[in-house]
């Protein structure tokens, strides 16, 4: 197994490849073809939106004076809509800072987080409402546009890749992830707090995703990727009006192991000293989708979730217990 230290070359910056947002709603052939290639080959890629079809980037200003606010509520009233506790486990609510493990062996992490389930408000045939604080039923309006873009393209960007793996029908890959559909999907808002180099709390643990896509809006250093030629972590730095795409296990999985599930992990940049807020809409399966594991055993979209999930929340020693340690990483192939 890798180490997954800090090395101290880590400050290098990663090279990722960009795409066009209009030339992948256009279709354009070239661009799909370099969409399965970075797929393929890296797990990331950035998205520049520079289509008004997709409303993302006009509503990232309003969106993240929302996320300050948020975060700026009490701790009390925060612990009310705990994620474990709230609605569906692990899909809703807050989870504070210091309660996971961190980037480096010893410490905890450094980011608090709300999540806003997909099913709530936008499964249609989804019967329970969102327990939540009232400021966010404020914004629903705000937040389920967000959320409605961010999953369109996401469909978008299934139906080109499976265009470009030659399957017959296109939406191979996008019908295991229909609009209106039962999942596990959410928007996650993050606050990644001022990093004190003797404190007890630094970033967030090296991991793959759990679902099929990944789209992170951010304006701020702090997320690297694993490079594995050189064994060592690259920050990722952010690019204006894109979002930064990456490939998650389901997908790796849904798609035999064609594309790549990237490591990665986030580790407090030294040019910035202030709190990072991002926004990432996590796109996963339908709840009952099947997914092959390597071992041949066979999972719903469901039950892979809560299965990796909970090994973010666990400590050191039972992660390293079954193979968690290795779940974590994605070293599922």
């Amino acid at each position: 197994m890798f180490n997954y230290t800090l090395g101290a070359m880590d400050t290098f910056e990663a090279s990722i490849g960009t795409l066009s947002c209009n030339k992948l709603l256009e279709g354009d052939s070239g661009t799909t073809s370099r969409l399965l290639q970075l797929c393929k080959d890296d797990g990331f890629l950035y998205l520049q939106l520079d289509d008004p079809r997709i409303e993302i980037d006009t509503l990232w200003k309003d969106l993240e004076d929302f996320t300050i606010s948020l975060f700026s509520l009490t701790e009390e009233e925060k612990t009310q809509y705990h994620f474990t506790q709230t609605g569906r486990p692990s899909t809703s609510g807050f989870k504070l800072a210091g309660k996971e493990t961190g980037a480096v062996k010893g410490k905890k992490d450094a980011y608090e987080i709300y999540l806003i389930p997909y099913n709530e408000w936008m499964a249609t045939e989804y019967q329970l409402p969102l327990v939540c604080p009232e400021l966010v039923q404020r914004h629903r309006s705000l937040l389920s546009t967000y959320m409605r873009n961010c999953h369109e393209l996401g469909l978008l960007i299934l139906e080109r890749l499976s265009t470009a793996m030659g399957y017959e029908d296109t939406s191979e890959l996008g019908q295991h992830h229909q609009s209106g559909v039962a999942s596990t999907s959410s928007l996650s808002l993050l606050k990644y707090l001022v990093h004190r180099s003797d404190g007890p709390n630094i970033g967030h643990v090296p991991h793959t995703d759990i679902g099929s896509l990944t789209l992170l809006h951010t304006t701020q250093s702090g997320l690297q990727v694993f490079d594995a030629p050189t064994k060592s972590w690259m920050f990722v730095k952010p690019q204006n009006n894109s979002l930064l795409i990456n490939v998650g296990d389901s997908l790796h999985l849904l798609s035999g192991g064609l594309l790549k599930s990237s490591l990665h992990r986030v580790y407090p940049h030294p040019d910035v000293q202030a709190n990072k807020y991002s926004c990432i809409y996590f796109m996963r399966p339908i709840e009952d989708t099947s997914i092959t594991m390597p071992d041949g055993s066979i999972l719903t979209s469901s039950e892979w979730h809560n299965r990796k999930f909970g090994l973010f929340a666990a400590s050191e020693p039972q992660q390293a217990k079954d193979g968690g340690k290795g779940i974590l990483l994605g070293q599922l192939y």
